[in-house]
């Protein structure tokens, strides 16, 4: 069983959570550090030419995320996490990612964007899209590239990576998580 939080949280149409529950007690699996195939070396070289990083995550997709975001953060890159889930409820980690963002405020920017959130919610609402990116991506300049990572679903990852395309970023530009 697969327990995010305090309740069990499957995805029908995940990649991971549909196989971690058919899984019997005492079963064993092999897994790799989160990150998969991403290379810190994007983050940390001295020839790297993105001065900032924006991390797109959909529910669990957080969990590569966080990683990547401590080692910018520790080689002073700017990052703006944005975090897309369905209600306020669903944010992980939100009172320690407040405080990190609280602690790092010169480098560190979180966006919540939430698709039904309550009528009290008063930040960004609905589902990643073109017009929304277009608005919270930082904007690039002679003085200031982007390098996005993206993850979650995989109908909210390869939607991301279209719309990077239709916003100019070319593949050199990102990084996917794809399972």
């Amino acid at each position: 069983m697969f327990v995010y939080g305090y309740r069990k949280k499957i995805y029908e149409e995940g990649a991971l959570t549909p196989a971690l529950d058919a899984l019997t007690l005492g079963s064993s699996i092999e897994v790799s550090l989160p990150e998969g195939t991403f290379s810190h070396e994007k983050l940390t070289a001295a020839t790297i030419t993105a001065t900032d990083l924006c991390l797109l995550g959909a529910g669990t997709g957080i969990t590569p995320l966080i990683r990547v975001m401590l080692v910018a953060l520790r080689n002073d890159r700017k990052v703006h996490l944005i975090l897309f889930n369905k209600t306020e409820e669903d944010i992980p980690w939100k009172e320690e990612l407040d405080n990190l963002v609280e602690d790092h405020s010169n480098l560190l920017k979180m966006t919540h964007v939430l698709s039904q959130a309550s009528d009290s919610w008063s930040g960004w609402k609905g589902h990643i899209r073109q017009e929304l990116l277009e608005k919270v991506l930082p904007a690039s300049s002679p003085e200031r590239s982007i390098y996005l990572c993206i993850c979650g679903p995989t109908v909210f990852t390869k939607l991301g990576i279209s719309l990077f395309s239709e916003l100019g970023y070319s593949g050199d530009d990102f990084h996917a998580f794809l399972g």
